[in-house]
């Protein structure tokens, strides 16, 4: 007959603890993102923008380049020990 009892006690709290996930969970689902977010999220997500802004800026000099062809000078093609 204890066991009953332990056991029924024990159902109860995992169906306690189940219920208290349960509504905050749905409390953080109804934040706003900017409230959700923190501070630290929104820092990362600037920084990995800027990083992206440079590595599209630079594949589109790359591109730019090839399409255009490097620089050239005349001295470059001339062999040094003619």
């Amino acid at each position: 007959m204890m066991w009953y009892v332990v056991a029924g006690i024990l159902f109860a709290g995992a169906l306690g603890l189940m219920g208290y996930q349960y509504v905050r969970e749905r409390r953080y689902l109804r934040k706003k993102t900017s409230e959700a977010m923190g501070k630290e999220l929104w820092q990362e997500i600037a920084s990995e923008r800027e990083e992206s802004e440079r590595r599209r800026d630079h594949f589109k000099h790359a591109l730019r380049e090839a399409r255009e062809g490097p620089p050239r000078d005349d001295d470059v093609h001339r062999s040094t020990f003619s």
